[in-house]
């Protein structure tokens, strides 16, 4: 019975690949502080077999490269830093910098 399991997922598998319609188990994506203007933060994703990670950045003195997760990809935002400006890849309180 296992044997015969195991054959029906090899074959799905295989029949999937050659179809295209097979998602990697093995990328994912994780942030450091998720959708936080205010805090530096690290997103780390896997692609192809590779490893990489984005850093959020600043675009300008008053806006932010956000970087986030959704749905498992990479996504990156830019975000005003309303009342306040951008160091280090984060928004900071004026009196705070």
């Amino acid at each position: 019975m296992k044997k015969v399991v195991l054959v029906l997922v090899l074959l799905f598998v295989v029949s999937s690949c050659t179809t295209g319609n097979v998602v990697n188990a093995f990328d994912r994506c994780t942030d450091t502080d998720g959708f936080d203007i205010a805090s530096y933060g690290k997103v780390r994703f896997f692609e192809g077999g590779h490893e990489y990670e984005y850093k959020d950045t600043c675009a300008s003195t008053k806006r932010v490269r956000e970087g986030v997760c959704v749905d498992g990809q990479l996504q990156i935002e830019t975000v005003p830093c309303e009342g306040s400006r951008c160091k280090y890849g984060r928004c900071k309180v004026a009196r705070y910098q």
